[in-house]
């Protein structure tokens, strides 16, 4: 975790830019909500659920998690939630939690699904990201684009879904396809290595998972996408943000030792508006990208309201203007913003969500 030794100046400079992060935010949610409610919770540390490789000896990796525990793994209630509306589909997926805050064991190689085959066993995540991936309603014989994939859990968990019988070379014939992107040079190697890590060689072999470098934000780009413009039926934005949560687990950890934190140092007010010129792109790019008729999710891990409802009131008002120029342009944008009426478990997912004005937000501590 980035950090530097405290002076006198960098600690009135580090101060300084607190105290500005915290106003920003009770700007936001108000002063009673935020420090009283949000700041606490995102000061807390991060509960990782482990999703299980259904591509490799699921029992194996289970029998591991809890080998030497003295807590027990327990099913997420909000992938039961998932199921009560998708079915076989979100059946696919095993995801665990402990009944502690401890963590998950690294990921091992098991058995997988070919003869002299071997994958690894699990992926310890925020669960948010697996019920992001998991709303996507991901089904086989879909073309799914994963635009910002790095590291890969999300990748992991659509591939889970695209090839729910993948079993053998002749079974995988349901012309799924699932192209995985990033354009950062490095951040794109592992992007790759963990898909080919967690993944049936088969996959690659057939092209039916391809990762990608490629720069979602420029405006042709979607022309250098392997299916091009309307190509795809479903595609997740997991856009880069400002990840508060990240800023402050650096800013407390680094306190603690009498340091002082990058990430909060140098935060600033713009950081949010210059994302979501970055956001905007994207999500354009995004429904360019997709078919008429195919679903774009569009998640964030920011609990700034620029960087969400505001991305897509943007985003809105720019497609109004192209269409206006563009008078062969007839498609329009419809914003699910009712998540939660679409949802049969409505109680449950309401202990970890609220709906704003485009979206819903999730917090699961």
């Amino acid at each position: 975790m980035p950090s530097i030794k405290a002076t006198k100046v960098l600690q009135k400079r580090s101060d300084a830019a607190l105290e500005s992060f915290h106003a920003y935010y009770v700007k936001i949610w108000g002063e009673e909500r935020w420090h009283n409610s949000l700041f606490p919770a995102l000061s807390q540390s991060t509960r990782y659920c482990a999703l299980i490789n259904q591509f490799g000896n699921a029992s194996e990796t289970m029998s591991f998690l809890q080998e030497g525990a003295d807590d027990q793994l327990k099913e997420e209630d909000c992938l039961q939630c998932l199921r009560q509306n998708m079915g076989e589909s979100a059946g696919k997926l095993s995801v665990v939690t402990r009944s502690s805050d401890k963590t998950f064991p690294r990921a091992r190689l098991v058995e997988g699904l070919h003869p002299e085959e071997t994958v690894l066993s699990h992926w310890a995540l925020d669960f948010a990201s697996v019920l992001a991936a998991s709303i996507l309603n991901v089904e086989p014989r879909d073309r799914v684009l994963d635009m910002c994939a790095a590291p890969g859990g999300k990748s992991i968990v659509l591939a889970q879904l695209l090839f729910p019988t993948l079993k053998s070379d002749e079974e995988n014939d349901q012309k799924s396809i699932l192209h995985s992107n990033e354009y950062d040079s490095m951040r794109c190697k592992r992007l790759t290595s963990n898909l080919q890590a967690y993944l049936p060689k088969i996959l690659f072999a057939n092209k039916a998972v391809e990762a990608l470098q490629l720069d979602g934000s420029t405006k042709t780009v979607v022309n250098e996408l392997p299916l091009g413009e309307g190509g795809y039926d479903k595609v997740l934005l997991d856009a880069p943000c400002s990840s508060e949560r990240h800023i402050v687990h650096a800013y407390l950890a680094a306190r603690s030792s009498g340091r002082i934190a990058d990430e909060m140092a140098n935060w600033k007010p713009s950081h949010s508006k210059k994302l979501a010129k970055t956001q905007g792109a994207l999500l354009m790019t995004t429904l360019k990208a997709v078919k008429i008729g195919g679903s774009v999710l569009y998640a964030t891990c920011s609990i700034s309201i620029e960087e969400n409802d505001g991305v897509i009131e943007a985003t809105l008002d720019a497609l109004g203007r192209e269409q206006d120029k563009n008078h062969n342009r007839e498609w329009q944008i419809q914003v699910d913003r009712q998540l939660e009426d679409r949802l049969e478990a409505k109680a449950t997912l309401d202990k970890f969500s609220e709906t704003t004005k485009h979206e819903t937000e999730i917090v699961i501590g």
